[in-house]
């Protein structure tokens, strides 16, 4: 079972200022670019095993189809409602998740800032013209095949969609 997520993304700084104030609204992208400490590349969001508490799930998380590593979920949370989980969503229904934070620099692959890969940012050979593809999935000969659930807005603990965020550095190119 895979599930393909497909970002996009448009980077805009607008300036409420009649005249540049040089706070961070005022600097321009390439200014800002400058100013980080690292490039990296965050991906948060809120996930879980679909089978009941006691079934693992290995999950694995791609970019451009390079394995960036798994994470191996404990199992479903269903023993309460989800925070935002709506009405009409049935009490035996997978409930909640965990939120996840999958991060990639120079150093390698971290979810909850704990390195999972050696894969870094530089080996995904990214320019500024690249196609971002993140896919998720739990493949067929994984060890643990518990499937997986992605809460969106509205669902979950966590009242968000799977977020994205890409930090360049000047300096990195």
């Amino acid at each position: 079972m895979s599930v393909d997520v497909f970002i996009g993304f448009v980077f805009r700084v607008k300036c409420v200022n009649k005249k540049p104030c040089h706070k961070f609204c005022c600097l321009s992208i390439m200014d800002i670019f400058h100013v980080l400490l690292r490039s990296k590349i965050y991906f948060e969001l809120e996930i879980r095993s679909v089978l009941s508490e006691n079934w693992p799930s290995d999950i694995y998380f791609y970019l451009n189809d390079t394995e960036l590593a798994h994470w191996i979920s404990p199992g479903d949370f269903g023993d309460v409602r989800g925070i935002y989980t709506p009405e009409w969503w049935f009490d035996n229904w997978n409930q909640y998740g965990l939120l996840k934070l999958l991060s990639i620099n120079k150093r390698g692959t971290f979810i909850d800032g704990l390195l999972v890969s050696s894969v870094t940012i530089d080996m995904l050979k990214l320019s500024y013209q690249s196609e971002l593809r993140f896919r998720i999935g739990v493949p067929d000969n994984a060890a643990n095949l518990g499937g997986m659930t992605i809460y969106g807005r509205g669902f979950g603990n966590y009242n968000q969609g799977i977020k994205f965020r890409m930090i360049y550095r000047k300096d990195d190119a």
